[in-house]
C-alpha cells in the first residue's frame, strides 16, 4: 500500500489541518489543555451581560474551539454557535464589529463546507465554498479568500475535474504569493505536486514538493511537513529510491508523533513496511505492518486496517505461512466489502487468486480471478476516463502556468518600473534638499555678516555721537570763557548814550 498523504482543506488561517484520505483525529496533550482552556473563557464569557463587545469576544473563542478540535459531530456545534452570533451582529452600527461579523459569517460557511466534505456531500460543499469565495472577496479578505479556493479545488479534485482543481489552486497561488503567506504558498506547491502525482509525472510532482519542504522547513509547520515529506517518500519507493524513502517516512513520523497525528503515523508505518518488504526484509516488514494496524484498530479507521490486513496477508504468504496469510485477507475483504472500497476490494481478490494458485485450488483461485478482473476492469474505465481528462489537464496546466508566468513577468516589470521612478523620484529629493541645506547656509552666512557689518556702523556711530558732543560741549565752554572776558553790549550802549547827553 502506498497512500498519498494531502492537506487540501482548511478551517481557517490561524491553524493548519492535515488531511489524506482520512482525517485528523489524534490530539495532543497540549491540544487538548487548549481546549478545555477554550471551553471554560466561553463558558465565563456566556455569563456576561448580553453586549456586542462580549459577542465578538464570543465569536473568537469559537472559532478557535473549531480551529483546535478535530473530530466533525462536535467542532460543527461551535462553528454553528459562531454562524449564529456572526447574524447577530451583522446588523451592529459599528463599522468595525459589523465587518468582524462579516468575516466570521463568511469562515463559518466555508466551515460548513469543509463538514459536507467530510460527509461525502461534495455537491453540497462546493456550494458552500462558492458563498464563502464570494463574500470573502468582497471584503477584501485575501488569505481567507486563498484558503476557501483552495477549498474548492480540492472539493473539485475529490469530483475527479482536475482541471477546475488546477484552476482553483492556481488562483489561490498568485493570492498567496501576492501577500507573502509561506504556509499557504507552500500548501498551494503541495497540491499542484499532487496534480502531477495523479498524473504521473513524477519528476515534476518531486519538484513541487521539494520546494514546498523547503519552505515548510523554514517556517517549522510540522502538519504541512509531515504531509509533504510522506509524498516524497511516496515517490522515491515507486522510483526505487528506497533508502531515501526509509529517511523521508522516518523523518515524517518523527513529526507526525510530535503533534499526536496517530492517523498519519499508522500511515506511515504501513507505507515504511512496502519498502522493507520490496528490500525483502520481511522480520522488518512484518513490524511496521502491526504497527500501522495497530494504530489504525485504535482508531477504528476500517479503510487503513483493510490496507493493513493486505500488507500483512501478502508477506505472509511471501514467507510461506499460507493459513496466516488467509486469515488476514479474510478480514481485508470483509472490510473492503464493508466499506464499498473497489481498489482494495481488487487488491485482496487478486492476493486470493495468487494464494490459492500455489496452494493448488484451482476452483477457488479461477473464482478470485473473475472478480479480480471485474474490479480491476472497473478501477481501469475510471482510469481511461481520468487518462483522457489528463490530456485535457496537461493541455490545461501548461496554458495556465504560461498564463501565469506571464502574468508574473508584467507584474516584476511593473514593479521594477515603479522601482525606477522611486529611486528617480528619490534622488531629485536628494538633489532639491541638498539644494536648500547649501541655499540655508548661504542666507545665515549672509544674515550672520549684516549683522556684524550692522554692529560695526552702530559702534561707528556712536563714537561720532560722543565726538559730535565733545566739540559741541566744546564750543559752548569757549562762549562762555568769551562772554565772561568781554564787556556785553547793553552795557556798551548805556555809556555811550549817556556821554551822549553830556
Amino acid at each position: 500500500m502506498s497512500k498519498t498523504s494531502t492537506y487540501h482543506l482548511l478551517k481557517k488561517q490561524s491553524l493548519t489541518f492535515l488531511f489524506c484520505v482520512f482525517f485528523f483525529v489524534g490530539f495532543s496533550q497540549e491540544s487538548s489543555e487548549i481546549i478545555d482552556s477554550l471551553k471554560l473563557t466561553l463558558k465565563k464569557v456566556e455569563q456576561l451581560p448580553s453586549s456586542e463587545s462580549n459577542d465578538t469576544l464570543k465569536i473568537k473563542i469559537l472559532e478557535e474551539l473549531v480551529e483546535n478540535i478535530y473530530e466533525d459531530e462536535v467542532w460543527i456545534i461551535y462553528n454553528k454557535k459562531a454562524k449564529f452570533v456572526a447574524q447577530k451582529l451583522l446588523q451592529s452600527k459599528n463599522q468595525k464589529i459589523r465587518k468582524r461579523a462579516q468575516v466570521a459569517y463568511a469562515l463559518a460557511i466555508n466551515d460548513e463546507g469543509i463538514y459536507e466534505s467530510n460527509k461525502g456531500n461534495n455537491v453540497l460543499a462546493k456550494e458552500l465554498f462558492y458563498k464563502s469565495t464570494e463574500l470573502l472577496s468582497k471584503l477584501q479578505e485575501d488569505e481567507h479568500y486563498a484558503m476557501a479556493l483552495n477549498n474548492l479545488g480540492y472539493a473539485y479534485k475529490s469530483d475527479g475535474d482536475l482541471v477546475k482543481a488546477l484552476d482553483f489552486y492556481l488562483q489561490s497561488f498568485k493570492i498567496r504569493e501576492k501577500i507573502n503567506d509561506l504556509s499557504g504558498i507552500a500548501m498551494s506547491l503541495n497540491n499542484i505536486g499532487l496534480i502531477y502525482d495523479v498524473q504521473g509525472d513524477l519528476k515534476k510532482a518531486k519538484e513541487y514538493y521539494l520546494k514546498c519542504t523547503t519552505i515548510l522547513e523554514k517556517s517549522g509547520d510540522k502538519y504541512q511537513l509531515s504531509s509533504t515529506l510522506n509524498n516524497l517518500a511516496n515517490i522515491y519507493s515507486r522510483e526505487r529510491y528506497f533508502n531515501e524513502a526509509i529517511e523521508m517516512y522516518a523523518r515524517s513520523k518523527v513529526l507526525q508523533k510530535s503533534i499526536g497525528d496517530i492517523n498519519g503515523e499508522a500511515y506511515t508505518y504501513v507505507n515504511m513496511g512496502t519498502v522493507y518488504e520490496s528490500l525483502r526484509k520481511n522480520d522488518e516488514a512484518i513490524t511496521y505492518y502491526q504497527k500501522g494496524y495497530d494504530l489504525f484498530k485504535s482508531l477504528n479507521f476500517n479503510e487503513g486496517v483493510a490496507w493493513a490486513y493486505i500488507n500483512l496477508g501478502k508477506i505472509n504468504f511471501n514467507i510461506g505461512n499460507f493459513k496466516k496469510s488467509k486469515q488476514f485477507l479474510d478480514s481485508a475483504l470483509i472490510l473492503s466489502t464493508k466499506i464499498s472500497n473497489p481498489e482494495l476490494i481488487q487488491r485482496t481478490e487478486n492476493a486470493y487468486y495468487i494464494l490459492d494458485s500455489a496452494q493448488g485450488n484451482f476452483a477457488g483461485a479461477f473464482d478470485h480471478f473473475k472478480k479480480y478482473i471485474f474490479y480491476r476492469d472497473s478501477i481501469t474505465n475510471k482510469q481511461s476516463e481520468q487518462r483522457n481528462l489528463q490530456q485535457q489537464l496537461n493541455y490545461e496546466f501548461d496554458k495556465k502556468e504560461a498564463v501565469l508566468k506571464e502574468q508574473q513577468l508584467k507584474e516584476k516589470l511593473v514593479s521594477e518600473e515603479k522601482s525606477r521612478k522611486q529611486r528617480l523620484i528619490i534622488v531629485v529629493i536628494i538633489i532639491v534638499l541638498v539644494l536648500v541645506f547649501f541655499f540655508t547656509l548661504f542666507i545665515l552666512r549672509t544674515l550672520n555678516l549684516t549683522k556684524k557689518q550692522k554692529a560695526i556702523i552702530e559702534k561707528q556711530k556712536e563714537l561720532v555721537e560722543i565726538k559730535q558732543k565733545e566739540i559741541l560741549d566744546s564750543i559752548h565752554y569757549a562762549k562762555r570763557i568769551q562772554d565772561a572776558l568781554l564787556t556785553s553790549q547793553s552795557y556798551i550802549e548805556r555809556n555811550l548814550n549817556r556821554l551822549k547827553r553830556k
